[in-house]
């Protein structure tokens, strides 16, 4: 099986999209949920140095991927 088909499989079956009633609806909930966690994302401080190094520098990653800013 295809990565790809691998990933729609595990989005389709997951509690969160399950119920989509179209492939449209199921891109508008992935859609707002990705804006959901970069919001998430963008709020995280380690001013304290709490979060791990390597997970600190993959939130970063993934916030300048999704077009955020980066702390």
């Amino acid at each position: 099986m295809s990565t790809y088909r691998d990933l729609t499989q595990v989005v389709q079956t997951s509690h969160f999209l399950r119920d989509a009633s179209t492939p449209a609806e199921l891109r508008e909930r992935l859609n707002a949920a990705a804006q959901e966690m970069l919001e998430v994302l963008e709020t995280i401080e380690n001013d304290d140095g709490i979060v791990p190094g390597w997970l600190w520098n993959r939130i970063q990653d993934v916030v300048r991927k999704a077009g955020g800013r980066p702390k």
